[in-house]
């Protein structure tokens, strides 16, 4: 997921989230660059929950979680901080974010919930 113009978000299994700077022209070309500053973690999860759907807000300032046990959580893309989390404590089985509307549609195995997130 490409932020801006220079960066991309980009998500681990475990929940980690790293932040990937494109590097500049002249550095692709270059044959002895080193990428190691150009990753930098911006959150680590260990509550050992594993991430069941990823979906970005219509407006693409936030970043909503839905894992496997039920925890949704809701993240700033600008600051990368913990905006807001419910645990359901229920078994996941997806979760659609509306392009067009301020919608989550979170489906567990006995239910279905809409939620309205604003800021």
């Amino acid at each position: 997921m490409y932020i801006g113009t220079k960066n991309i978000l980009a998500g681990t299994r475990t929940g980690d989230i790293y932040e990937l700077l494109r590097p500049r022209e002249s550095e692709l070309k270059a044959k002895n660059t080193t990428y190691e500053n150009m990753v930098i973690n911006r959150l680590s999860c260990n509550n050992n929950e594993i991430p069941k759907s990823v979906g970005f807000s219509h407006k693409m300032d936030h970043l909503y979680a839905l894992t496997q046990k039920g925890l949704f959580c809701v993240w700033s893309i600008k600051t990368l901080q913990l905006q807001y989390s419910h645990n359901f404590q229920r078994n996941t089985v997806s979760m659609i974010v509306f392009k067009n509307k301020p919608w989550i549609l979170l489906v567990f195995e006995t239910e279905v919930i809409i939620s309205y997130y604003t800021n």
